[in-house]
């Protein structure tokens, strides 16, 4: 999305997590209020942005995360899941994920 990498001020944390998103899923939107960089393990996952923009990142991609834009993660495959490694460049008191319950569809 063209945003420029930040790295927050105060103390370091950096928390890194392994998230796998199940066929047919789509995540709920959401920002980050740290820098967010991911690498795609298995699989694919397509990122879509608040006003429809999407990318597609497939097994090997490197993804670096918009961090104002609202987006959600969407695993189209019908069969296999998406496995990603997630690298959260934070500091204290700031959350790596800020959820954006407006954006997201009525539930049926």
């Amino acid at each position: 999305m063209g945003e420029p990498i930040v790295y927050p001020a105060g103390p370091g944390k950096i928390t890194m997590s392994i998230v796998t998103i199940a066929p047919d899923h789509i995540s709920k939107f959401h920002h980050h209020g740290v820098q967010v960089i991911g690498y795609v393990m298995e699989g694919s996952l397509t990122i879509e942005y608040q006003g429809g923009e999407r990318k597609v990142f497939n097994t090997g991609d490197p993804i670096i995360e918009t961090m104002a834009v609202p987006h959600h993660g969407i695993n189209l495959s019908k069969d296999k899941p998406a496995k990603l490694l997630v690298t959260f460049l934070g500091t204290e008191g700031v959350p790596n994920i800020i959820n954006d319950p407006e954006l997201d569809p009525p539930k049926k």
